[in-house]
C-alpha cells in the first residue's frame, strides 16, 4: 500500500443543507475529513481508557491483528474504537463498529489496488456506506491509476450526500478524474457546487457546469458538451 506521508488532504467547511432529512448524511463530510486527519491512536490509550470489558478489548486486538495480517491500515481501526468510547457506546457496540469498518477498508482496498493511499481507504470505505459500489470504485481507480484519489473521493460523497445519484455522481468525479483535475481544483469544485445549491441550484445541475468549467480549463473535452 502506498504510504500517505507528505500527502495533505484539504478539507474546508461545507455549508449546512436546508433540508433537514439531509442533516445526517450532510455529517459525512466533516466526519470524513475527521476521520483522514486525526493521527492514530495508540492501543495503550485505548485501554487507559478504561471504559472497555476485557472480551471487548481482546475482540477489537483479534480484528485490528486481522486487519495488519491483511495489509489493512489500523489507524482508523483505533480511531474507530476512541470515537466510540467518547460517545459512550458499550463495548459490544463498538466491536461491530470497528468490523464493519474492517470489512469495508478491505472491500476498499480491493477495489482501489496497491497504491491506495490510508486517506483513499478510509474515504471509499466512508463511500460504500452512502450507496458506492466496489465497482464504482473500481472505476474511479481507472481513471487516476497508481495516484491518491482520496479528495475525488470526498468529492463524490459530498454529492452524494447532497442528493445526487451515485451513477450520476461517479460519472461527474471520473471525468474530472480523466482531465486530470487537480486535488485543489475537486476543493473548488466542492466549494463553488455548496455555493451554487445554496443558491437555488440542483446538485447534479450546479456539479455538471462546475465540473465541465474544471475540465475545460485543463484543456479537455467535456463529455455531452463543446470541446
Amino acid at each position: 500500500m502506498m504510504q500517505a506521508t507528505g500527502w495533505k488532504l484539504r478539507c474546508r467547511r461545507a455549508r449546512r443543507p436546508s433540508t433537514p432529512g439531509r442533516v445526517a448524511r450532510w455529517k459525512i463530510i466533516p466526519a470524513l475529513c475527521a476521520a483522514i486527519a486525526v493521527p492514530a491512536v495508540a492501543s495503550a490509550q485505548v485501554r487507559a481508557a478504561g471504559t472497555l470489558d476485557s472480551a471487548s478489548i481482546s475482540a477489537i486486538d483479534r480484528i485490528v491483528a486481522e486487519a495488519g495480517g491483511a495489509g489493512l491500515p489500523i489507524e482508523p481501526l483505533r480511531n474507530k474504537v476512541a470515537e466510540g468510547i467518547s460517545k459512550g457506546a458499550d463495548g459490544e457496540l463498538i466491536v461491530r463498529a470497528v468490523d464493519r469498518l474492517r470489512q469495508r477498508l478491505g472491500r476498499a482496498a480491493a477495489a482501489l489496488g496497491e497504491a491506495a493511499t490510508t486517506p483513499d481507504l478510509v474515504a471509499a470505505a466512508a463511500l460504500l456506506d452512502l450507496g458506492i459500489t466496489d465497482t464504482h470504485l473500481r472505476h474511479i481507480r481507472a481513471a487516476r491509476p497508481g495516484q491518491p484519489v482520496a479528495s475525488a473521493l470526498v468529492g463524490l460523497a459530498f454529492l452524494v450526500q447532497r442528493g445526487a445519484g451515485t451513477d450520476g455522481a461517479v460519472g461527474i468525479v471520473v471525468d474530472m478524474l480523466n482531465a486530470r483535475v487537480s486535488d485543489a481544483e475537486f476543493d473548488r469544485f466542492r466549494e463553488t457546487v455548496s455555493r451554487d445549491v445554496q443558491a437555488g441550484a440542483s446538485v447534479t445541475g450546479a456539479a455538471r457546469a462546475r465540473a465541465s468549467a474544471a475540465i475545460q480549463r485543463r484543456g479537455g473535452f467535456v463529455p455531452g458538451g463543446d470541446t
